[in-house]
């Protein structure tokens, strides 16, 4: 789990993630030139709207493609996505580029196309990327292209909300109380979140990677202030909350997304609530063992209903794993985290494979596997040791044919 001193997921905070050079060196325009005629923003990017496009303006979520030319102060061509005949496509308003292009892409529609010009502190600040050296002034002739609706991302609405304070200096309003369970420290809570700095810029977003995030509240491996009004909130609850800095990511902030001392707002959703499993083992007493050719032996501990899965079949189960011993060595109760693979391809270890098979859904078994179907001779260092026979107790969840 993550360290509350860190972000909750990192965003995609580089506009080029699959940055790459062009090799023109020739430059398009003289960023000496660019001066003339240009307006200037509050927050101090310099552009001219060459063409404002057409229909409307993206929303933040929105997918958008754009095509664009950056340069350097003296002129020499750092990226050219024309070139590579491949806008660039990122989700518009989050943080998933820098400052200056959010700021610009807001201005255009489809079809709309500026000139900018980026100062350091809303492009790369003093961070060096590739060719482009640390502190620099960027130039960009954009064009956006086009424009997707993110119909499934949202901001919450506050207007005319009542705002509740915390005795620890947390304000929050309530957008919807939920219906259903509240989550503890014996619970895994699962939530979507947007997370705002104080100028309202998004800087992460949860539901743009298509999961919630899982939290187990309490346990202080997120920001203090979600360990403590997830607890408050229930299932499908909505909560926009004001985050003072010691109860965020306080003086230290975290470099290079979030400023040192700074007030965060996030919107949060609580999605699900499941309760935290033991990890214990199968009682397997006074149960009879199955044993195959191949030495794989199988304890049904609870017959499951329907068919059993083959080749090709997508499984979804729980399982914990133990040493010939007894000592527990990995689980994925621990971490609600069911284990997803196909039948027959090679995705887990032949004995679990084989083990499945026996199986019907929510069926539940403890297999024993002899090395030569488990880890082999080599093991799986540092966990497994060569040739350890293992222990699973297994249950089937789900099979998709």
């Amino acid at each position: 789990m993550i360290n509350r001193t860190k972000i909750l997921f990192l965003p995609f905070l580089i506009v080029y993630s699959t940055f790459l050079m062009a090799q023109n060196r020739t430059p398009v325009n003289s960023p000496d030139e660019w001066s003339k005629n240009m307006d200037t923003t509050e927050t101090g990017l310099v552009y001219q709207i060459i063409d404002a496009g057409s229909d409307a303006k993206p929303e933040p979520g929105d997918m958008v493609a754009v095509h664009y030319i950056g340069q350097l102060e003296d002129g020499t061509t750092f990226d050219n996505s024309y070139q590579r005949e491949e806008p660039l496509t990122f989700n518009y308003g989050v943080g998933q580029v820098i400052r200056g292009w959010d700021q610009a892409i807001g201005m255009l529609s489809k079809g709309g196309s500026a000139r900018l010009v980026v100062p350091p502190h809303l492009g790369y600040g003093n961070r060096r990327v590739l060719d482009i050296p640390p502190n620099s002034t960027l130039y960009f002739q954009i064009e956006l292209i086009d424009i997707q609706p993110n119909e499934a991302f949202y901001t919450f609405k506050t207007e005319g909300l009542d705002t509740l304070s915390t005795a620890s200096g947390i304000r929050y309003m309530v957008i919807d109380s939920g219906y259903g369970l509240r989550p503890d420290t014996n619970s895994w809570a699962y939530l979507h979140y947007t997370g705002y700095l104080p100028d309202q810029r998004i800087f992460d977003a949860s539901k743009l990677r298509g999961e919630p995030v899982r939290i187990n509240p309490g346990a202080e491996d997120v920001i203090p202030a979600w360990d403590e009004m997830v607890q408050k909130m229930k299932v499908g609850g909505r909560y926009h909350i004001i985050v003072p800095p010691d109860l965020g990511y306080g003086s230290a902030g975290l470099p290079g997304v979030v400023p040192p001392g700074t007030e965060l707002r996030f919107d949060l959703e609580l999605i699900h609530v499941s309760e935290k499993k033991e990890v214990k083992p199968f009682d397997v007493s006074g149960k009879d063992t199955i044993k195959l050719d191949s030495g794989l032996q199988i304890i049904p501990v609870k017959q499951g209903k329907g068919t059993s899965p083959e080749k090709g079949d997508v499984v979804k189960i729980h399982f914990s794993g133990y040493f010939a011993n007894g000592e527990l060595f990995q689980s994925s109760l621990k971490t609600d985290d069911p284990v997803i693979f196909a039948i027959d391809q090679g995705q887990v270890i032949k004995g679990l494979n084989n083990a499945v098979k026996q199986m019907k859904p929510n069926g539940m078994a403890r297999v024993i596997i002899p090395w030569q179907l488990g880890y082999g001779e080599q093991g799986n260092p540092p966990l497994i040791p060569p040739k350890s026979d293992l222990i699973f107790d297994i249950e089937l969840i789900s099979v998709v044919q």
